[in-house]
C-alpha cells in the first residue's frame, strides 16, 4: 500500500516547479502589499472595550501561484509557505467591523480567509506588528520583525461552516463566500488544503510502535499541573508514581504578549528552564485542545516536536501548517464522540445549532475528562473536566456527574457562553467545586494588565454561582497568574505559579531543573 503521509510525484513536481520560479515567490514581504490571511484569533477585551486579532499571512503572488496551478485532485496539505504573523492589537470595534466588513462582534469569525492590504506604517486604527513566527525562539535576531503595518482593506473569501450533520473525520469545515471578486479555485484550495492531511490512526488500535505509547500507562492519575506559562494554556498528568505522561495543551503566548511569562519560561534569557521536555520512561505524550497559538507554541519553542502528538483536524493557516508538518507521531483525533484511555477520555467538541461564526473554531476541538480522586480523600470516585477554549455544554460525552473539579474555559472568558450553562458538582461536594484558572498578566506603564481582560470579572461570578470557587460553601477557586487571589486589588504577581490539583507529593528529582517542578499553588 501507498504511503499516504507523502505526497504524490504531480504534487513534488509542482513544488518543486514552484520553487524553481524564483525567490520572490518564496519571500515573506509582499511586493504589493496583498496577502492572504487566515485570522487565527480575535479576542476582545471587555476592559478596554478593544480587540487583539492574530492572522497569519503568506504573500498574495506566492500563494496564487502555488493554489492556481495545482490540480483539483490532490488531497494534500498545501506546500511549506513564506508565512507571518500580523498582531493588530488594542482595535476598536467600529473600524475593525468595518474593514473587515461585518456586523457585530458574533461574525468576527476565526478560521475564516481574506485577502487583505498592509501598509507600513508605525501608527493607525488597525495596526500591529508584522514579524517571523519563529521571533519567539530567535528574540534576539532583528531580522524577525517587519516592522508595524496598517490593514487598509480586507475581502472575505472564505468562512467556517457551522457543522449540521455528523462529519466523522474533519471537526470543522470552511465554505467559499458567494460572489466575491476572487478565483474560485483559490477560494476551494483555502477551503481544503489548510489541513493536515495524514493517514487516519484509531487512538483505540495504534498502528505504530510510536503511537502504541500512549496506551502504556494503566496506573491512575494521581495530579494536574496547571503550568504558569502566561497568556496561554499548559496543563501536565501525573500517574502514582509522580511522573508525568501527557500534556492537556503545550502554548506559549504570542509575541506582543511575552511579558506575561515567568522569567524561567522566557525562552533566550539566562533564567529560562523550560518546560518537561521527556519523563523518566521516555514516553510522554501530547494532546492538544485545539491549533490556537497559545495552546500549542510552547512545543515549537521547547523543541517537543519529536513526541507523540494527539491534535483534532481542523483548519489552520500557514504558519501553524508549517509547525504541523513537522510532527512526525502526530495523530488526528479520529472523531468519535469520546474515546477513554489510561486515566482519562478525549471527548470530542460539538457547537449547538445557532452558534455564532465568531464560536465555531474554539467549540470544534477536544477535551479531556480526567479520571482522579480530588480532593485525594474523596471517598467516591470523581472527576476533573478541562476543556481549552471550549464551553461546557459543547463537550461530547455528557452529562458529567462526578465532577469535582474543572478548568475555566478560556482563561475564563465570558464570550459567546463560555461561564453560562456550568456543570453540576458531585453530589459529595455540590457548591464545594474546585475551580482553576491559566491566564496571564504584564507589565504596563500603568501597572498590572490582564491580557486579554481574562479572566472577566462576570465570568468568576458565574463560576462561584454555580458552586465553582465559591469559597463560603467550601469551593477553591486557584489561577497561575494570582493564585487565590484571582482579580484582588492591587494586581499583583506575587502569587503566581504552576498549579497542583490533587496529590501534592513533590516531583522525582530528576525535574528538578525544569520551570515545571515546583508547584507554590496547590489544590486538593
Amino acid at each position: 500500500m501507498a504511503d499516504t503521509n507523502k505526497p504524490n510525484d504531480l504534487y513534488s513536481a509542482l513544488f518543486g516547479n514552484i520553487g524553481n520560479q524564483g525567490e520572490s515567490f518564496n519571500q515573506p514581504l509582499s511586493d504589493n502589499g496583498m496577502y492572504y490571511a487566515f485570522l487565527s484569533k480575535a479576542d476582545f477585551d471587555e476592559s478596554t472595550g478593544t480587540w487583539s486579532v492574530m492572522f497569519e499571512v503568506q504573500p498574495e503572488k506566492y500563494t496564487y501561484n502555488v493554489l492556481k496551478n495545482g490540480s483539483d485532485v490532490i488531497k494534500y496539505s498545501a506546500p511549506p509557505v513564506p508565512a507571518s504573523i500580523f498582531n493588530p492589537t488594542f482595535v476598536y470595534s467600529e473600524p475593525l467591523f468595518t474593514v473587515l466588513g461585518v456586523k457585530d462582534a458574533d461574525n468576527v469569525a476565526e478560521a475564516s480567509w481574506y485577502l487583505i492590504k498592509l501598509e507600513k506604517k508605525d501608527s493607525g486604527a488597525i495596526n500591529g506588528l508584522l514579524y517571523n513566527p519563529d521571533i519567539d525562539v530567535n528574540p534576539d535576531n532583528p531580522n524577525m520583525s517587519y516592522g508595524n503595518y496598517e490593514l487598509i482593506s480586507a475581502d472575505l473569501l472564505v468562512v467556517p461552516e457551522p457543522p449540521i450533520d455528523y462529519i466523522p473525520d474533519v471537526q470543522l469545515k470552511l465554505k467559499e463566500v458567494p460572489k466575491v471578486k476572487a478565483s474560485k479555485k483559490i477560494q476551494k484550495a483555502l477551503c481544503e488544503r489548510y489541513y493536515v492531511y495524514k493517514k487516519k490512526q484509531g487512538i483505540k488500535r495504534p498502528r505504530t510502535e510510536s503511537d502504541s505509547r500512549i496506551l502504556t500507562y494503566t496506573a491512575p492519575v494521581t495530579s494536574i499541573g496547571a503550568m504558569d506559562i502566561g497568556q496561554g494554556n499548559c496543563n501536565l498528568l501525573f500517574d502514582s508514581a509522580v511522573e508525568p505522561y501527557v500534556y492537556f495543551d503545550l502554548g506559549y503566548p504570542l509575541w506582543f504578549y511575552l511579558g506575561s511569562l515567568p522569567a524561567n519560561m522566557r525562552f533566550g534569557t539566562p533564567a529560562y528552564q523550560g518546560p518537561i521536555v521527556q519523563n523518566t520512561a521516555n514516553d510522554l505524550y501530547i494532546v492538544i485542545s485545539h491549533w490556537d497559538w497559545d495552546h500549542w507554541r510552547l512545543g515549537r519553542v521547547a523543541n517537543m516536536q519529536g513526541l507523540v502528538w494527539i491534535a483534532p483536524n481542523q483548519p489552520i493557516g500557514g504558519a501553524t501548517l508549517n509547525f504541523a508538518n513537522t510532527l512526525p507521531f502526530l495523530i488526528l483525533y479520529p472523531g468519535a464522540p469520546f474515546v477513554i484511555l489510561p486515566g482519562y477520555a478525549i471527548c470530542r467538541c460539538t457547537p449547538a445549532p445557532g452558534t455564532p461564526p465568531a464560536a465555531l473554531l474554539n467549540n470544534t476541538g477536544i477535551a479531556m475528562l480526567v479520571f482522579m480522586q480530588l480532593p485525594t480523600t474523596a471517598a467516591v470516585a470523581t472527576q476533573v473536566l478541562m476543556t481549552g477554549d471550549a464551553n461546557f455544554d459543547n463537550v461530547n460525552g455528557g452529562p458529567f456527574l462526578q465532577l469535582s473539579g474543572i478548568e475555566a474555559a478560556h482563561h475564563g472568558s465570558n464570550a459567546h457562553g463560555a461561564s453560562a450553562n456550568l456543570p453540576a458538582q458531585i453530589g459529595a461536594y455540590a457548591g464545594a467545586g474546585r475551580v482553576f484558572y491559566s491566564y496571564g498578566m504584564r507589565p504596563t506603564a500603568g501597572g498590572l494588565a490582564y491580557v486579554y481582560g481574562f479572566p472577566v470579572p462576570a465570568a468568576v461570578a458565574n463560576y462561584q454561582n454555580a458552586g465553582w470557587g465559591d469559597v463560603a460553601t467550601g469551593g477553591i477557586e486557584i489561577s497561575t497568574a494570582e493564585g487565590t487571589h484571582i482579580r484582588a486589588l492591587p494586581a499583583t504577581l506575587a502569587n503566581r505559579g504552576n498549579v497542583r490539583v490533587g496529590d501534592q507529593t513533590p516531583l522525582p528529582l530528576a525535574y528538578n531543573n525544569s520551570a515545571f517542578y515546583n508547584f507554590p499553588n496547590q489544590v486538593n
